[in-house]
């Protein structure tokens, strides 16, 4: 600290006092010689030497108090340096204790953002897993699942072969029954009749079933020429060989009328979509249109 902020030197009053007594002891010096000199009042004198005397006492007194308080103005001044030394370091060190606190509040805010970025990372890679096992799982419930097919359709062709059947005889007779319905198109077609069957009521088409219908010449001979019956019954008996719709056999394989034509061709689709649940490997066309052979 320095002299300009702690003010006044202490030592101020101190000088001025001594200055006062030594400036007193020389007029004290110059009034005794005055005394001395002849026709000079006696009392007046007395009464100024008096009141002198009481004033430097009165000056040594202060001198003396201002030397006791510049000495604990001296004391105060050093345990003020004393506390202000203290409170600065104990500063330094709440100053230094906050930087350490605000340095392991970053690093673990660091942390929780590292912490935070790497469990979205996780995540990502968790549902990335699950999604890889999801798929995992579908195709191998895809694998069982052919497996499953292929098991049946084994166990199938091997019951074929074990009653003579050939492996091919599914897409040989699905092939049988296109040509088989295509000859029923086309004797519609030549009769002049519309391929898409119309509208019946139910009346209608119980009475298409079981009424009693006049043969139709024009179906029944074209019927004849292409032994449609014949075909229908080898196709009936040939499903019913190899296990799809075994009730077919008991379909009716009249074709005497356009209603009848109609009913087989219906019941041919039927046979057909059958052999597909049955044998789903079989190609979309028939690769063999030739009729099948059956042991009889």
């Amino acid at each position: 600290m320095d002299q300009a902020k702690r003010g006044p030197s202490p030592w101020l009053a101190p000088t001025v006092a001594i200055i006062s007594i030594v400036v007193v002891v020389v007029w004290a010096y110059i009034q005794m010689r005055h005394w001395k000199e002849p026709g000079i009042d006696a009392m007046a004198l007395a009464l100024h030497i008096g009141f002198t005397l009481l004033l430097w006492t009165l000056l040594i007194v202060g001198l003396v108090l201002n030397l006791r308080d510049a000495y604990r103005a001296k004391s105060l001044l050093a345990q003020i340096a004393t506390v202000k030394n203290e409170s600065e370091a104990q500063i330094a060190l709440f100053k230094g204790l906050a930087d350490q606190e605000r340095q392991k509040a970053e690093i673990a805010d660091g942390a929780v953002q590292q912490a935070t970025k790497e469990r979205s990372e996780f995540q990502g890679r968790a549902y990335g897993a699950t999604q890889e096992l999801s798929g995992c799982n579908q195709l191998i419930a895809d694998q069982i699942s052919i497996i499953h097919r292929l098991e049946r359709e084994s166990a199938e062709y091997a019951r074929l072969a074990g009653l003579g059947i050939p492996k091919n005889a599914p897409d040989r007779l699905r092939g049988y029954v296109s040509t088989l319905a295509g000859s029923l198109f086309s004797m519609l077609v030549e009769i002049g009749e519309k391929l898409e069957a119309p509208i019946l009521t139910s009346d209608q088409y119980g009475n298409a079933l079981f009424g009693n219908h006049p043969p139709d010449p024009r179906i029944t001979a074209r019927a004849t020429e292409r032994k449609i019956t014949d075909r229908l019954r080898d196709a009936y008996l040939y499903a019913r060989d190899i296990g799809v719709l075994p009730e077919c056999v008991s379909w009716s394989a009249s074709v005497e009328d356009v209603g009848e034509v109609r009913a087989r061709i219906g019941e041919l689709k039927i046979l057909s979509e059958a052999l597909m649940r049955r044998f789903p490997d079989l190609p979309a066309i028939p690769t063999d249109l030739s009729v099948p052979e059956r042991d009889r």
